[in-house]
């Protein structure tokens, strides 16, 4: 039995490291390799993407409390807000504020649109989508 199996508390150690492998390993007491073989077998996506796609819903839980990015791009770890939309962009495939007006768009009405999980490379990302409106008679 791998001493990961008995860790029940996986993404919270990896957001105290600050959502890097490296250090996320050393707070495990494996190796980057262990514990990326763990993931790859847990989750189905190597540990850099699972760190990712954590680093992007906390984000995105972020942004939807109302939060700005310009507020809190330095505790995700970006040394700019440029850099930190590049990030939302690159993984979600939107910015910050797409997501955030999204979301805004969402509690208004959940019919106009929809967040739904991104298929393809970015896996465990976020993809804006919307459907029609449709009344309900």
């Amino acid at each position: 039995m791998s001493k990961l199996n008995r860790i029940t508390n996986m993404a919270d150690l990896a957001r105290r490291a600050k959502y890097h492998v490296e250090p996320l390993a050393d707070s495990c007491g494996v190796t980057r390799q262990h514990l990326n073989r763990y993931i790859q077998a847990e989750f189905g996506v190597a540990a850099q993407a699972w760190i990712a796609a954590l680093w992007l819903q906390d984000v995105f839980s972020r942004l939807q409390g109302g939060e700005l990015s310009k507020q809190i791009f330095a505790e995700f770890g970006c040394a700019s807000q440029a850099g930190f939309s590049r990030r939302v962009k690159q993984l979600s495939g939107a910015t910050p504020s797409a997501l955030k007006s999204q979301v805004a768009v969402q509690v208004q009405s959940q019919r106009d649109c929809i967040i739904q999980p991104k298929a393809g490379p970015t896996q465990g990302g976020l993809a804006l989508g919307t459907r029609p409106y449709a009344p309900q008679p």
